[in-house]
C-alpha cells in the first residue's frame, strides 16, 4: 500500500487505513470498521468487505 505508515502513537480517527487507501470514504474517516471473518483463517476490517473482491494471492 502507497503512502506513509501513521504514528502508532497517533492514528488517524476512524480506519488507520484511511490515509492510504484508494477505496475509501467519507465512512472510513469517521468510523473504525470492525475485524471480521472473510473466509476461515483470513480477517478483514473493511466497510467494503460485502462489495469488494480483492485477488492478493
Amino acid at each position: 500500500m502507497p503512502g506513509e505508515v501513521p504514528d502508532p502513537g497517533n492514528y488517524p480517527d476512524g480506519c488507520k487505513f484511511h490515509p492510504r487507501c484508494s477505496y475509501s470514504f467519507d465512512r472510513c474517516r469517521k468510523e473504525e470498521p470492525r475485524l471480521e471473518e472473510i473466509e476461515p483463517g483470513h480477517f478483514s476490517a473493511c466497510f467494503l468487505n460485502d462489495r469488494l473482491w480483492l485477488d492478493l494471492f
